[in-house]
């Protein structure tokens, strides 16, 4: 008999490649998005911090820069599979998540349209 294994994810996670500098107190470091969801995202980069480090992060999408702050939740170094990634709970204040066909609407304090290509 196969065990079903119940989804830990709370909220839906959308793949999408964007552009993010991130850092401790400034946005020192390249990464690309992996996917993003209502309070998080997973970060590919060639450098991630251990879990429960605080760290800012700009996101770059097609209307301009999206100043962000969170913390780590998990963190994985490279492997010969990937490059390093990490996981960030958002801190900054985003009430909303909508996915469409067409694109994925974030708001809050900014408004940041990913346009699905």
């Amino acid at each position: 008999m196969k065990a079903i294994m119940k989804e830990r994810r709370a909220k839906e996670r959308i793949p999408r490649r964007k552009k993010v500098k991130h850092g401790l107190s400034g946005t020192n470091f390249l990464g690309y998005t992996l996917n993003i969801s209502e309070n998080g995202l997973a970060i590919e980069s060639q450098f991630v911090f251990p879990c429960n480090y605080r760290i800012v992060f700009d996101l770059y999408s097609e209307i301009g820069i999206i100043k962000l702050n969170g913390h780590v939740v998990w963190s994985i170094k490279s492997t010969p599979s990937f490059l390093p990634r990490m996981g960030i709970k958002i801190s900054t204040s985003i009430k909303e998540l909508i996915h469409t066909s067409d694109s994925l609407v974030i708001s809050g304090r900014d408004i940041l349209i990913l346009e699905n290509k």
